[in-house]
């Protein structure tokens, strides 16, 4: 009688456990091959955030970027505020785009000549601590035009330098079999925060004001900071000290020129974007490659 009752409870905990078969993943009680296939797949779409060094480039370029688009929307706003005019508004984002189509060729250039650390450490200063300073004019009461104007014209230089830096370090923070996939990553981080970016600018203003918005910009700039401190930045390679800066540029533009397909990629992205008035986005792009020709040629 006592080995029955003893046995009793052993014998309900087997009837009660369910068995799991082998065919199946005992975590998620789904099919081995599902789960496989799922992990496999992850796996291969966020394959280049596995790198330490890439996964803080890319974190920075999302946290740059948003704030990029929610400091667009603010000066808008904010400019239409003070003017109503809309003429000031286009002539504000006329004054933003002239950076990028002057400096960003000569930053491509000069991302293969300097330490690439100290020029996104420097431009990342300037970003913060000018967005500081305009949000400070703003919570006074005392911002007018021009500071707009002239903190445009500050911002939209260091991006100038900034994003084909970015974009020129890429290639060596992550090995040949994931670039395909750091790249389409970046590109995802630009375009994904280009959607979210304004959407959440506005929601900003209407919670915290305009000066509000130029404080979360500030902290966001300090968040990419600290992604570029904790950075291993590979040095600049050396064949681009071989010869000037202009000749380096002027091989970047015969090899823009000679190459059809690279050619060809640029003036459709640069038509496409013409027709919606971002043309200028592009131009970052033109001088990473030109920073990439000189060092092919």
């Amino acid at each position: 009688m006592r080995r029955l009752l003893h046995r009793r409870p052993v014998q309900a905990l087997a009837r009660d456990k369910k068995e799991v078969s082998p065919l199946e993943d005992p975590a998620t009680l789904e099919p081995a091959e599902t789960v496989s296939a799922t992990q496999g797949i992850l796996g291969k779409t966020f394959s280049s955030l596995r790198h330490a060094n890439y996964r803080y480039l890319w974190f920075g370029t999302v946290f740059m970027s948003a704030g990029q688009w929610i400091q667009q929307v603010t000066l808008g706003w904010l400019l239409y505020d003070l003017t109503g005019s809309s003429i000031l508004l286009g002539a504000l984002n006329g004054l933003r785009a002239l950076p990028f189509l002057i400096a960003s060729p000569i930053a491509g250039v000069v991302a293969d000549r300097v330490d690439r650390k100290k020029i996104l450490t420097a431009a990342q200063y300037v970003l913060m601590t000018s967005t500081v300073g305009m949000g400070v004019l703003v919570a006074m009461g005392v911002a007018a035009v021009w500071h707009l104007f002239v903190f445009t014209l500050i911002t939209a230089i260091a991006w100038a330098f900034t994003d084909p830096v970015r974009q020129s370090m890429v290639p060596t923070l992550v090995p040949k079999e994931d670039l395909i996939n750091a790249v389409a990553l970046n590109s995802a981080a630009f375009n994904m925060t280009k959607v979210v970016g304004p959407s959440i600018g506005g929601l900003l203003i209407v919670a915290f004001g305009a000066a509000g918005n130029f404080f979360v910009q500030g902290a966001a700039y300090i968040a990419v900071l600290i992604s570029i401190y904790w950075m291993v930045i590979p040095p600049a390679p050396t064949e681009a000290m071989r010869s000037s800066a202009l000749a380096n540029l002027k091989e970047g533009l015969l090899y823009v020129w000679s190459n059809p397909t690279v050619f060809a990629l640029l003036t459709a992205a640069c038509l496409l974007r013409r027709a919606w008035g971002r043309c200028w986005r592009d131009c970052y792009w033109l001088g990473w490659v030109i920073g990439s020709g000189a060092r092919v040629s």
